[in-house]
């Protein structure tokens, strides 16, 4: 640390995150410090994010506020008395008994802000979130403007202004999208593994072995294809194969937006194996739900990669090799797209995940969701009950 910031301070200051590196995914631990011997202080530093992270030189991570006059002779005759570590073990600053209620108002205050000293409940814990997220989403919760979230949510594109948002209540729908912020992917990286079921793949009969020859590419395509492994190996999604009897090709299909999409031609494997159904809404159902709600207000939800989420058995996984001209043999991990079984059990997961709303407020048609509500505030409690369930 700089010396002109050691001379701001006598004895002891606060650690607080910095906005900005939280809007990162980097937070810092709140935490109060004495007085560095050495021209360094030693903080925790958190990684909201399962990706490793560079912070470079000269990045703003933390703010150290130094205490007052008056309570940095309060803390001071503390240190003497108990050190240090024990109020730092405590998390923030408490007061003594001893002084009245003026003396502790201003010992816990800082020249520009007040320490939160009754931050003291347990975090609760919600699904595929990690422990670094909710601790720094927990330390730094009351550090966030309304502006704060907004910004945050408008740069990871989960607010734009072509949504047609009343005013009144776009403050509640921007504190319910950042206060399940953790649930959306916005690349291959985030996507999750589900723990409602693991998937097994059932064959036919006494069925012949299907393999398949690797379609042949261009070198353009084979840069594609090259791209989407490395993106499918680092999510989890595929592994390399060590050896399998079956063996389907690779497709690549153009998207609408013009990018491009892996898919495994699995047309033969799919002529062996079981036709499992699944039931989806008639348009006489669809209709009825939404007259029942009045619905005035809709919200379609669409599952980022949701066959890619779904775990399968280690059995079927090897039945689900593919292979590539260039780059060897490989096998899904997660629930394949184009498999005549894969629809099915996206199906069953989501009737799991979601039987008390489906066909009450909410219409499923394979990895998309409808919500719909007759009243924004209802809107943002049914919302919030479909968020509680990933």
């Amino acid at each position: 640390m700089a010396k002109r910031a050691l001379s701001n301070f006598w004895t002891a200051a606060i650690v607080q995150p910095h906005v900005e590196s939280t809007l990162n995914n980097v937070s810092v631990a709140r935490m109060l410090i004495n007085k560095p011997q050495t021209e360094r202080i030693f903080c925790r530093v958190f990684n909201c994010n399962t990706l490793p992270k560079n912070i470079l030189r000269g990045v703003s991570v933390a703010v150290i506020t130094p205490l007052s006059d008056e309570s940095d002779n309060y803390y001071r005759g503390q240190a003497r008395a108990d050190g240090l570590q024990q109020l730092q073990s405590a998390g923030a600053p408490h007061c003594s008994k001893d002084f009245s209620r003026q003396e502790k108002q201003q010992a816990c205050t800082l020249q520009d802000t007040t320490v939160r000293i009754n931050s003291t409940k347990p975090l609760k814990q919600k699904k595929n979130t990690h422990a670094a997220d909710m601790l720094s989403s927990s330390e730094t919760k009351g550090a966030f403007t309304l502006a704060d979230k907004i910004k945050y949510l408008k740069l990871k594109n989960l607010l734009n202004d072509k949504q047609e948002i009343e005013p009144e209540v776009y403050p509640q729908f921007a504190n319910l999208l950042y206060e399940y912020k953790d649930i959306f992917a916005h690349s291959a990286k985030d996507i999750t593994e589900c723990n409602v079921m693991e998937c097994e793949l059932l064959l036919e009969d006494n069925v012949k072995l299907v393999w398949s020859r690797p379609y042949r590419f261009s070198d353009d395509i084979r840069k594609v294809v090259d791209e989407q492994l490395d993106k499918l190996l680092e999510a989890g999604v595929i592994a390399q194969s060590d050896g399998s009897q079956f063996a389907s090709s690779i497709i690549i299909v153009k998207k609408r937006d013009g990018s491009a999409k892996f898919c495994s031609d699995m047309q033969k494997l799919s002529s062996v194996s079981k036709p499992l159904y699944h039931e989806l809404f008639l348009l006489e159902d669809i209709i009825k739900i939404i007259t029942r709600n009045k619905a005035g207000k809709l919200s379609l939800i669409d599952l980022c990669s949701a066959y890619h989420q779904i775990k399968v058995s280690d059995k079927s996984s090897y039945q689900t090799t593919f292979v590539t001209p260039h780059r060897g043999a490989y096998r899904y991990l997660r629930l394949p797209q184009g498999h005549r079984q894969s629809p099915y059990y996206m199906c069953l997961v989501l009737n799991k995940l979601l039987k008390n709303e489906i066909g009450n407020f909410l219409i499923i048609y394979l990895d998309d969701l409808l919500a719909c509500s007759e009243k924004f505030k209802k809107h943002l409690q049914h919302l919030r009950v479909i968020f509680e369930r990933f």
